[in-house]
């Protein structure tokens, strides 16, 4: 069935949506997932966010001038070989000393215990100059370098500039390459040297790039090359999607299936069969996005990629029994196939003391930890990152910290985003974000980290997509407008109806924040459960101060300050008649209409609330 509009075929949601687990009282029977506070809130627990045991001073490794790298120079292969050298030495830091430095390219680190560090972000300046994405500059052959020979299993790559791009294409020797793998908006494009050999042989050959654009101009590039049916050492390029990128293994091995299910607050887990796993391992553990769970959530359209995930590792074993670092968060039902599977992260390495600027206007990320655990970015500044300048994804307790993080090149979806995709227990602290889309955000999966003491300039704060869960915003400034992106709420999250992100999880919460936007202060878009919000201060220039629909329940909404300045909107808006358990308490309401409440249905709780009228 097709939907144009999932919201006028959704099947009506049963009130609640589901038996809630989470909207708890101190004197309940609380698991080691939980916390309860003096405020009478039962909190998540934070306890253990951020590089465990704190980011240590790595010693220095390899120093680049030693190397022969000298200021106002490209230093890209340099700090390769040093980052390589130092993963062989078993880890340490490669110091890039004071001065103003180019990347030509992109650099890859996979080794553990690898820390990329300056002299200071006012002391050492990287300036990512790849030429595509310089204006007048569309295209480029990235891989094989010039002069350099590609083999069978050489990975030729090239890029052209995504911005009204039409058409990308490869040609050897004036024949269209086909088998190309096109990736990124497009923007490049990658074909094994095996294909290359098939259609020229060894030898000399001609290879051509061209984009076409919708404006009607051609950009190409031309390069002579050499085929060898000879492997070569180097096979493929650095990873372009982020310029200091650090690369995990990620995951290998049978998938292990729960024979009971995993409640919230386990710490063991019963597997049909644990196999090989061991005391030590890293697990993903994961809950598939089966049609059951779709349905309760009323997600039946879209991906479902990422969305009940967890990280975490094998402190015990017994026969089928795992005992697991970490309480469960959610619930890993066995119905939907819940299953364990080993993974690799790439472990204690980081970026610290050093400043950043992207000439390339490439939609290029400046640090990213990919399958990533203990790793960090500290005392660094980015500047016109092509796209988010520090980003997490499929790791575990990161930490970005005392960090600046000014523009990106681009807006697009999925770009200029400041936070954590499918990321859990990790912290990002006394950090200022300007001019970005989605700052901060959580997505996919994102679960238990913490957004502390941080300002963010000219974007949202966002629960973007798929489940994220318990995750805490505290001490942040959020002023969100619309110029870069952004949708204009002080505080969104997406719901059951947006079909490229569905709903996000339970008790996420947001604690002595402020929050600002053109829209409503706070817009929760469905089926979210007992979110918190206690202590914040939030300005919105039309329509209500807090605002739910479609399922959203159990919420606390308790001793904060609205200020809704249309003259025409209540506090809390209550949508939809299944947006019920909302306890709306001690809070103050500076304008609007003077109603705390409006909507389809009234809160559990109303009680100590006040209206005070809007000042001059």
């Amino acid at each position: 069935m097709f939907f144009d509009d999932f919201r006028l075929v959704r099947p009506p949601m049963p009130i609640p949506p589901w038996q809630g687990q989470y909207k708890l009282k101190p004197t309940d029977k609380l698991t080691a997932a939980d916390v309860a506070g003096p405020d009478g809130i039962v909190y998540p627990n934070w306890k253990n966010v951020g590089v465990q045991g704190g980011i240590p001073d790595v010693p220095v490794a390899v120093k680049l001038a030693d190397l022969g790298a000298k200021p106002e120079s490209d230093i890209a292969d340099l700090l390769d070989q040093a980052c390589r050298e130092a993963g062989r030495k078993g880890g340490g830091a490669v110091l890039i000393g004071e001065g103003t430095f180019t990347l030509s390219r992109p650099i890859t680190i996979q080794d553990n215990g690898v820390v990329i560090r300056g002299a200071g972000k006012d002391k050492t300046k990287l300036i990512f100059n790849y030429a595509v994405g310089q204006p007048g500059t569309d295209v480029g052959i990235y891989w094989p370098k010039a002069g350099e020979p590609a083999g069978p299993d050489t990975v030729v790559e090239a890029h052209a500039w995504h911005a009204g791009l039409k058409g990308f294409k490869m040609f050897l020797n004036g024949k269209e390459v086909a088998g190309i793998e096109a990736y990124d908006y497009g923007q490049a494009q990658r074909v094994p040297g095996s294909e290359l050999l098939e259609m020229a042989g060894a030898g000399e050959a001609a290879l051509r790039v061209e984009a076409q654009y919708e404006d009607g101009h051609v950009a190409k590039m031309e390069r002579k090359m050499v085929l060898t049916d000879k492997a070569q050492a180097v096979k493929a390029g650095p990873s372009i999607r982020t310029l200091l990128f650090f690369m995990g293994g990620g995951i290998e091995g049978a998938e292990h299936k729960l024979a009971e299910d995993g409640k919230r607050g386990d710490t063991v887990l019963v597997f049909e069969d644990a196999g090989d796993m061991k005391v030590g391992d890293r697990l993903v553990l994961l809950a598939p996005g089966t049609l059951r769970f779709r349905q309760q959530i009323q997600h039946l359209v879209g991906g479902d990629d990422w969305k009940r995930i967890g990280y975490y590792e094998v402190a015990a074993k017994a026969g089928n029994r795992l005992t697991i670092n970490q309480p469960l968060r959610i619930d890993f039902p066995k119905v939907d196939g819940s299953n364990a599977r080993r993974m690799h992260p790439i472990e204690r390495g980081g970026v610290e003391n050093l400043y950043i600027e992207h000439t390339s206007r490439l939609p290029v990320n400046s640090i990213e930890f990919d399958w990533g655990w203990n790793g960090w970015v500290r005392n660094v500044k980015v500047v016109s990152s092509g796209n988010s300048g520090a980003h997490g994804y499929r790791s575990k307790w990161l930490e970005i910290r005392d960090s600046e993080f000014d523009g990106a090149w681009n807006f697009d979806g999925g770009q200029a985003y400041g936070g954590f995709t499918s990321c859990q227990d990790s912290l990002y602290e006394n950090c200022t974000v300007k001019k970005y889309r989605h700052a901060p955000v959580v997505q996919y999966g994102a679960m238990g980290n913490v957004f502390r003491n941080s300002t963010f300039d000219g974007s949202d704060l966002q629960w973007h997509a798929g489940w994220s869960t318990e995750n805490l915003f505290e001490n942040c400034v959020v002023k969100s407008t619309s110029s870069n992106g952004g949708y204009g709420y002080g505080a969104y999250a997406t719901g059951s109806s947006d079909t490229g992100h569905g709903p996000n999880g339970p008790r996420n919460v947001v604690y002595n924040c402020d929050l600002s936007g053109i829209k409503e202060g706070v817009q929760l878009d469905g089926v979210n459960e007992a979110w918190i919000f206690v202590h914040n201060r939030i300005v919105n220039e039309k329509g209500a101060g807090f605002s739910v629909t479609r399922g959203s329940f159990d919420h606390t909404v308790k001793n904060n300050v609205f200020v809704v300045k249309d003259g025409a909107s209540p506090m809390a808006m209550l949508s939809t008649p299944d947006c019920v358990g909302v306890d709306l308490v001690g809070n103050t309401l500076v304008g609007g209409n003077g109603a705390i409440a409006a909507g389809a249905v009234k809160p559990a709780l109303e009680k100590d609330n006040k209206v005070l009228p809007a000042g001059p």
